[in-house]
């Protein structure tokens, strides 16, 4: 058996160190770091964050007063909101007072919820104008059940409309005027309780649709 004798001047390896990318020894490794600065300091389309605007609440707007170009709110605008308003709500007293009338339980929900955020910015609406017709529901008619609570929404949220339309009315002949801040939150309530009518409207008229198309089949 031959025999193999190990060499004792065998050095250890040297360590292996991450390679250099090709022709980076050729660049001042700050070089692109102060060409990168400039062309952010230069460049007005890159967004660095100094310029962004400051966020302001709708409070904040409102006390700005609207914008050049705007529309200011004032009592007529007010009042042809006021005048729609009642329209809508004529169209879903008409509604549900349709005979026999059947809503599912989750459509009874949405109404429910709908017209009664309908009511409390309409007194919201009202409290800014400086309307004292806060009152509460009132029965209507002999009409009970789920129905008969939607229709005394309705009722007053008719009533609130009314209350609102006498205020502007007496605020153009008395010759008063409110400030930009109060005409501006009137109209965004005026615009959440438009809202809320028209979906309720909307979803009413749907289910009158299918009702009478069940009555049809049925017949």
């Amino acid at each position: 058996m031959m025999d193999k004798s190990i060499p004792n001047n065998i050095n250890p390896p040297d360590k292996i160190g991450a390679m250099m990318p090709v022709g980076e020894d050729q660049h001042d490794p700050t070089a692109n770091a102060q060409a990168f600065s400039t062309y952010m300091q230069n460049n007005p389309a890159v967004d660095t964050g100094s310029n962004k605007a400051q966020m302001i609440s709708p409070f904040d707007l409102a006390q700005q007063g609207p914008k050049a170009g705007m529309p200011t709110p004032n009592v007529g605008t007010i009042m042809s909101q006021v005048q729609l308003a009642q329209n809508s709500m004529s169209d879903l007293h008409s509604q549900l007072s349709y005979p026999d009338l059947k809503l599912k339980a989750s459509q009874k929900y949405i109404v429910k919820n709908k017209l009664t955020d309908a009511n409390a910015s309409l007194r919201a609406a009202n409290a800014r104008l400086g309307s004292n017709n806060i009152l509460g529901n009132a029965p209507h008619g002999n009409i009970g059940g789920p129905l008969g609570t939607f229709l005394n929404y309705v009722t007053d949220g008719m009533n609130q409309l009314d209350s609102a339309k006498q205020q502007l009315a007496s605020l153009k002949s008395q010759g008063h005027n409110l400030t930009p801040a109060d005409f501006l939150m009137i109209q965004i309530k005026m615009n959440k309780a438009q809202q809320e009518i028209d979906f309720t409207s909307t979803l009413l008229g749907k289910c009158v649709d299918d009702f009478k198309q069940i009555m049809n089949i049925q017949l």
